[in-house]
């Protein structure tokens, strides 16, 4: 595709919804009380190794991981976490934030919600006018893949569910039906590299649309009563609503009746509570058996992440214009820095939204931010000197000025 846009999005995306950012979850994890035996040995070993709130979630993870890397116990003078026990304690600590990011959610505001679900829907409302003024074949892949994708490094509810939602919407407000067969409408749908994700409570599941159905459900032959294009979505540190099946090992998402509430209304990452059925071996998931990467330079990878890793980088190295959006190219992520500054070459136009107090609501170069806004864009300066033009005054702030620059 010859003009691929892929949007990058970190914390910042939902930082107006008040998702804790990883300063924040370091001062919750600060805030540990007694309620929970492992988090408070953890607590106490952290404060003893590091001192007292002297640490980062960079560093929490850093070191249960290279200890659980080694197969060590986790210890600080007579406190120790034996290491048969120290991966409970882990994801005891990411349950702990996890309900945390839970009770944020459930009291959203539905304004800043809306403004989040309205952003995605005005990027699918463009390029389904653009796919059913274009000439292309059906089952051309150009066709049935959208020109712009999202990456998303946030496990929060609102990476996913509001890019569903919003193309749901687009799909019922608009009615483009092409003059052939049938009179097929045409609709946009997310592909996020998930083969089954569950639907309702009676564990009836829904099927995303992957390529190969695209290309099917596209086959004039069949006449089906619609054509479909995909938005190529990418969460390769996994997502709050993303399981592994402790029976077969395989990987689906809960996404209740595809939309936010119904899926909050079902999580509570409680062990005693079964969540639905896996779609290959039926057999019951948990709250508690969700797969994440955390913030940590010793990621366990899974088969399933990966692949969607490494279908993420080959997007990424397609792109022709990035727009980054409240993602800082942080230190711990030491992978994905390196694979961005490799994209040098290839891409042609970066656009960063970053918040700073007081920022411009317009896109400028490095060298017209204030000082304080150049430290915070000073590492994609380094990586993409001219071609990079900023926007300081965050999301949603900066929403129409995306959709005004951005041609997809």
């Amino acid at each position: 595709m010859e003009n691929k846009t892929v949007f990058v999005m970190g914390a910042g995306i939902s930082a107006n919804l008040k998702i804790p950012t990883s300063e924040q979850i370091s001062d919750l994890i600060h805030a540990i009380d007694k309620t929970n035996d492992n988090l408070t040995k953890l607590k106490k070993i952290l404060d003893g190794t590091f001192g007292e709130k002297k640490y980062d979630i960079n560093d929490i993870f850093n070191l249960i991981d290279s200890n659980l890397l080694l197969h060590n116990a986790l210890q600080c003078k007579e406190i120790k976490i034996e290491y048969y026990d120290l991966e409970k304690c882990k994801r005891d600590l990411i349950t702990y934030i996890f309900k945390e990011f839970l009770k944020k959610i459930k009291t959203k505001d539905t304004a800043q919600y809306e403004e989040l679900v309205g952003f995605y829907a005005k990027l699918a409302e463009k390029e389904i006018y653009k796919k059913f003024n274009c000439d292309l074949d059906f089952q051309d892949r150009e066709f049935f893949i959208s020109s712009y994708s999202i990456i998303n490094f946030n496990w929060d509810l609102y990476s996913l569910l509001p890019v569903i939602e919003a193309n749901s919407r687009v799909n019922h407000a608009i009615n483009l039906c092409f003059a052939k067969g049938r009179n097929p409408n045409l609709r946009i749908y997310t592909d996020f590299n998930c083969e089954y994700a569950s639907k309702g409570e009676d564990n009836r599941y829904w099927y995303p649309f992957t390529e190969t159905a695209a290309f099917s459900v596209n086959n004039p032959k069949f006449d089906a009563t619609r054509r479909v294009f995909l938005l190529k979505c990418f969460y390769p540190h996994g997502a709050m609503n993303l399981f592994k099946c402790t029976s077969c090992a395989k990987h689906s998402y809960y996404l209740g009746e595809l939309n936010l509430d119904s899926v909050v209304k079902k999580l509570n990452y409680d062990d005693n509570k079964p969540l639905y059925k896996c779609p290959y071996c039926e057999k019951e998931v948990f709250s508690s058996d969700f797969d994440v990467l955390m913030q940590s330079n010793f990621k366990t990878r899974n088969s399933f992440l990966e692949e969607i890793r490494l279908s993420m980088t080959q997007e990424l190295r397609t792109a022709k214009t990035l727009v980054f959006i409240g993602y800082s190219m942080p230190s711990d992520d030491v992978d994905y820095i390196t694979m961005i500054k490799s994209l040098y070459c290839s891409v042609e136009n970066v656009f960063v939204v970053l918040y700073e107090d007081g920022g411009e609501n317009n896109f400028v170069g490095y060298s017209e931010l204030s000082d304080k806004a150049k430290s915070k864009a000073k590492n994609f300066d380094k990586v993409f000197k001219q071609k990079a033009k900023y926007n300081m005054a965050g999301f949603p702030t900066a929403k129409s000025e995306i959709l005004n620059r951005i041609s997809l």
